[in-house]
């Protein structure tokens, strides 16, 4: 038995939401700003004006329908194989941040050495599923090949699922061969492994750089993201119906892009959008509308069949502090109990997505840990019920030291962090503050991971790879 989803809309609202969207498509249409990929829609019976393309109700239902509701998305390690779309959402780290902010408050730009640290952090996590990504954007690689270097350690040090490289065509391209050079073609053809993240540019628009990637892990038949951020107020309406509308209408445009490439490539339907603080004409995530919105597009996505990505423990907050945990529970737990499928930002995020703290990764788990127990909900039946125990122990006795308890203890959560011993004990053993306790955490997995997980051979591919940039095909790859 596990808890039912929110939702927000009425089945009436998702009409008109459907409708609004399809109005948009037939009377403004999404530009596409890649004429190779303006080329696919219009041999595929699209009508293209221009660089904008106008899907009808038709080929959008036509073209959803290709797509899979859930997949199966494994890792090197096959035992860190997880489902999308089966009922439980599946987390993954922080995205894109250029920023470390440390526990004392100093914000400083990411190393590609933060960058190792993290994915050995994620690797170690019992609750965080795929590694990889941008966990931090470094800035002591050379631009061009920064997501080479990513790669390679996230294949180094992690037997997760991935995410690989969005930065165009060539960075999606290099991901896909340097993860077939290690894991071996064969392997990447057969296996959802490697998710691609792809944004749209919000109001109505696709840039060279998304689609190059989307048109590469389409081709691959590797599961893409295909994502809106948009800020209700400043890039989209400053209302949340007109966002949900608008975001619907140019998403769909690239789902149905992603099965033009490959039929049954596994898409998921995704928002990052949030809000525009009017006093700043500035992101806000860490509010109660974006949790609206993430509830709403998630009632968007399964209307269509699709698995959907939103939330996270989003944040506003400059450290790690009051606002960033009760902002992240927030989002966070709207989220799951949204029934949302696939969450990036789930641990470490903070300042409107600008940074990451590893100290707020450990206490992002703990929070992740506390969402999946709760939508686990409980078993009813006989034994659970526990009457015949009840009857056994009678009025004044207790129940520690029955075999039912024995049996059954272990359906409460044992946290990773949170302090529950007595004060007296809590006292005794240093008054460890949350901060230090997640800064232990992190120490024990850095000893625990100090050499990278793969062969000899394996590593020495991957040095290859970096040296030459790009060694192997891969079959099914579209080329741009």
């Amino acid at each position: 038995m596990s808890l039912s989803c929110l939702t927000y809309l009425a089945n009436d609202d998702i009409t008109r939401i459907h409708e609004t969207s399809m109005e948009i498509l037939a009377t403004v249409g999404v530009t596409i700003d890649y004429p190779a990929v303006v080329d696919v829609f219009r041999a595929h019976g699209f009508r293209v004006d221009g660089k904008r393309v106008y899907p009808t109700e038709e080929q959008v239902y036509r073209y959803l329908a290709k797509c899979p509701r859930q997949f199966s998305l494994t890792g090197l390690n096959p035992d860190a194989a997880v489902v999308v779309g089966g009922g439980q959402p599946v987390f993954a780290p922080g995205y894109g941040a250029p920023f470390v902010t440390d526990l004392d408050g100093t914000r400083r730009r990411g190393t590609i050495a933060d960058y190792v640290n993290l994915v050995r952090i994620v690797e170690k996590s019992d609750v965080i599923q795929v590694n990889g990504g941008i966990l931090i954007d470094p800035a002591d690689c050379d631009s061009d090949r920064k997501h080479l270097e990513m790669m390679a350690a996230s294949l180094k040090y992690s037997g997760k699922p991935l995410t690989g490289s969005s930065d165009g065509a060539k960075g999606a391209r290099d991901s896909l061969e340097m993860y077939a050079a290690v894991a071996g073609r064969e392997f990447l053809e057969k296996n959802h492994c490697l998710v691609g993240l792809i944004n749209s540019i919000t109001p109505l628009s696709y840039d060279e750089r998304m689609l190059g990637a989307l048109m590469q892990y389409s081709g691959a038949r590797q599961p893409v993201v295909v994502a809106a951020a948009a800020m209700s107020g400043a890039t989209a309406p400053a209302t949340i119906a007109g966002t949900i509308a608008l975001m619907n209408a140019e998403l769909l445009v690239g789902i149905i892009l992603t099965q033009l490439v490959s039929e049954g490539t596994p898409v998921i339907y995704g928002s990052a959008s949030s809000v525009t603080d009017m006093r700043y004409c500035s992101l806000a995530i860490g509010t109660p509308e974006t949790s609206l919105i993430i509830m709403s597009a998630a009632q968007m996505a399964h209307h269509y069949d699709l698995p959907f990505r939103g939330g996270g423990t989003l944040n506003d907050a400059k450290g790690l502090n009051l606002q960033a945990a009760y902002e992240g529970m927030m989002i966070l737990m709207i989220a799951v109990l949204s029934g949302v499928d696939y969450i990036f930002h789930s641990a470490g995020i903070i300042d409107t997505w600008a940074s990451i703290s590893m100290e707020k990764f450990i206490v992002d788990e703990e929070i992740c840990g506390m969402a999946r127990r709760l939508i686990r909900g409980y078993e009813i039946n006989d034994d659970t019920l526990a009457g015949h125990v009840i009857k056994e122990v009678g009025p004044g006795g207790h129940f520690l030291s029955h075999d039912h308890t024995l049996n059954h203890f272990r359906e409460t959560r044992i946290p990773i962090l949170s302090c529950r011993e007595p004060f007296e004990i809590w006292v005794r053993n240093g008054q460890a503050s949350i901060e230090q306790r997640a800064r232990d955490i992190i120490a024990q997995r850095l000893a625990e991971t100090t050499e990278p997980r793969l062969t000899d051979d394996a590593l020495n591919k991957i040095e290859v790879f970096l040296r030459k940039d790009s060694l192997l095909q891969i079959s099914n790859c579209a080329e741009i």
